[in-house]
């Protein structure tokens, strides 16, 4: 009984201490703007995407920032345009006085609509505080390595 127990400890403390190995269609490293909009847009066309970004929130904002945006009204539609009408609804009580205006969020509320856009999302998965190793081709799949929490995942994605 003791040695039977032994084995399965050891077997399951070697099995912790390799990689998890996730596959996916694509992986986007980073979380700016252009970074989320791409995962987005893969994940709406219903391609396995991994979002993988070091920061802590999405968006790249620095915390306790106010942000500016010039919007553009000949362009409402898109992910930008979703995000520009959550903002506006986020302040409505703030009227709009101006033809085309500025835009003017805080930092976490920006990062915070962001995050909810992407919670909606089915087949996007994202990857807060994941720092970048290394990569390399594996066949037909990139095999990317990450850390999030000093742990490493490997990643195999079709697209980087």
């Amino acid at each position: 009984m003791i040695k039977k127990l032994t084995v399965i400890l050891f077997v399951a403390s070697c099995s912790l201490s390799f990689a998890q190995t996730i596959k996916t269609d694509v992986l986007v490293i980073g979380g700016s703007p252009s970074g989320i909009a791409a995962a987005m847009q893969c994940a709406r066309s219903k391609v396995k995407t991994i979002l993988a970004t070091p920061g802590t929130e999405l968006g790249s904002f620095r915390t306790g920032e106010v942000y500016d945006v010039e919007t553009n009204r000949d362009l409402p539609s898109g992910i930008w345009g979703e995000f520009r009408k959550h903002i506006q609804d986020f302040y409505k009580k703030t009227p709009d006085t101006a033809y085309n205006p500025v835009i003017r969020f805080e930092s976490n509320t920006g990062a915070a609509i962001l995050k909810k856009m992407t919670d909606t999302l089915k087949g996007l998965t994202v990857y807060l505080k994941a720092s970048f190793k290394a990569i390399k081709r594996d066949g037909d799949r990139w095999e990317v390595s990450i850390t999030q929490n000093e742990k490493t995942i490997i990643i195999k994605a079709r697209v980087v």
